[in-house]
């Protein structure tokens, strides 16, 4: 794989918001979510989008809600208050059986890559097509080893997690999460305990999906260095041209700015930018600074 770095693009206006609202529903609309434990207030009234094509990068203090947050969109949990919208459908008040057919669309990279100890790395990517059913063990078998074959580990289907280092257990995960060819990715602390030259393994494969597939995605980090590279950087396909990710009813100049970023703070969003607003918002936000330093 190689990279190709970018500069950043500059914003026509704050929050980067077209001077005309789209008429392409975002990816993903979080509006107004609340949700608390024990009386704890985890998250307050969060507000994003995430367009189409899209990385959005989320950043924020332990126990900021950052892994809270990745569960509401996916359905795993339901908000205190407040609404999900997956490409314009609402998705709060669903059923488990109506959130199937959605989750089609939505793979999810959890932290320490989550993986069930007593079955084959081919039987955790299977999972949800066996879930699913209809599949033949043919047809599994050779999904499997399509996305096995795209993040590198083809040669490991028949091996126990028990046998793989820390690096190839989240790249099965990533597979896991594409079993469905997913349009939406959500990564929860994808690189979290890896060291360096295996996360920029697993940040490589994140460029690739949005570029090449132009998956949307939510990637919740702690790495600011994965952060900065996943806003400056784009995949390069091998015969050497800059890749386009496919990506409808947007100018050219919007289809450049492929990520963006929320900061939260106290359960809610203290910041919602482009890298370069983020950069700039250090000299004027005490918080932005101490954070990013």
């Amino acid at each position: 794989m190689s990279l190709q770095s970018y500069p950043p693009m500059p914003a026509s206006e704050p929050g980067l918001r077209p001077a005309k609202e789209s008429t392409v529903a975002p990816a993903i609309e979080v509006r107004k979510l609340s949700i608390s434990f024990e009386e704890h207030a985890v998250l307050d009234n969060v507000s994003f989008r995430v367009r189409e094509g899209e990385t959005k990068v989320i950043l924020g203090e332990s126990a900021s809600g950052k892994t809270v947050l990745i569960k509401l969109i996916s359905g795993l949990i339901k908000p205190d208050s407040g609404k999900v919208f997956i490409f314009g459908k609402e998705i709060t008040p669903l059923s488990e059986d109506e959130l199937m057919s959605i989750r089609k669309d939505i793979g999810v990279v959890f932290q320490e890559s989550a993986l069930f100890d007593s079955l084959s790395v081919l039987e955790n990517v299977a999972y949800r097509l066996h879930e699913e059913g209809g599949h033949s063990e043919t047809e599994i078998e050779e999904r499997v080893s399509e996305v096995l074959g795209f993040v590198g580990l083809e040669q490991t289907m028949n091996l126990m997690p028990s046998d793989l280092s820390g690096g190839m257990k989240r790249r099965v995960s990533i597979a896991r999460a594409l079993i469905t060819h997913p349009k939406i990715i959500l990564y929860d602390e994808p690189t979290a305990g890896l060291d360096p030259l295996t996360g920029r393994t697993i940040v490589e494969l994140i460029l690739r999906l949005r570029d090449l597939e132009g998956v949307s995605s939510v990637l919740v980090t702690h790495r600011l260095t994965d952060a900065f590279t996943v806003a400056s950087e784009r995949f390069q396909d091998p015969n050497g041209e800059a890749s386009r990710p496919r990506l409808k009813g947007r100018s050219q100049q919007r289809a450049e700015l492929l990520t963006s970023f929320v900061v939260l703070k106290n359960g809610g969003v203290f910041f919602d930018g482009s890298e370069e607003e983020l950069l700039a918002a250090q000299k004027q936000q005490p918080f932005i600074r101490e954070f990013l330093s």
